[in-house]
């Protein structure tokens, strides 16, 4: 049975501003603990966004502990009855935020409580994933900057935020990005908002203008 939850709020101080739509100086991070009454406590981790959004989100979570407490270890139930409690307000914004931390915790504990991986209580098995670097709107240079700092790093992926006022500046990054990096480092590019035909206008477009 659930006996307790706990929210810790993180705000995570950035080496360096990331520039994505706005300057991003810190990582606003929720830590949720869901605890049983057999001990087991499981870990869920959310995303705010912006510290504005930390204080809200733990009320939330606080708030949702009484509906919970006393309830079966049963992610699956516990994700039907809060989608069917907030039907009309909706679990978007917010409250999808918590409920996405308490599902998280919910699992976590479920599998520690069979003392085994979350991967192997869902019936698959660990296996090593292939990660990359982020690079925001850093500009030319700042973008190049970025990108050799993560392949002398070891990272063999890069995926950059474009959408710059014109194709040219997108294309300017993506090769500046290159040749910091190196040929045997993936580049891939976000493009904010994009709507899908614009991106298939403009990929084949831009993989040819940086390979000319």
């Amino acid at each position: 049975m659930l006996s307790s939850f706990h929210f810790t709020p993180v705000p995570t101080a950035l080496c360096g501003v990331c520039r994505a739509q706005h300057p991003v100086a810190e990582s606003p991070l929720a830590l949720i603990d869901v605890v049983t009454d057999e001990g087991v406590t499981g870990h869920g981790i959310v995303f705010t966004y912006t510290p504005a959004a930390l204080q809200p989100t733990a009320d939330l979570i606080r708030n949702f502990e009484p509906l919970l407490k006393g309830e079966p270890l049963a992610p699956g139930e516990i994700e039907l009855k809060l989608a069917r409690r907030f039907r009309l307000l909706g679990t978007q914004g917010l409250v999808g935020m918590a409920l996405a931390g308490i599902d998280m915790a919910l699992w976590d504990a479920l599998a520690r409580s069979h003392d085994t991986s979350l991967v192997r209580l869902l019936g698959g098995v660990e296996k090593p994933l292939r990660v990359y670097g982020a690079v925001g709107y850093d500009g030319v240079r700042g973008s190049a900057r970025v990108a050799e700092d993560w392949a002398r790093r070891g990272f063999k992926g890069i995926k950059a935020k474009i959408g710059y006022p014109d194709l040219k500046e997108d294309i300017e990054v993506i090769r500046a990005m290159r040749a910091a990096a190196g040929e045997d480092v993936a580049i891939m590019v976000d493009v904010p908002r994009a709507p899908p035909v614009f991106t298939h206008w403009m990929a084949p477009r831009l993989s040819r203008a940086t390979h000319a």
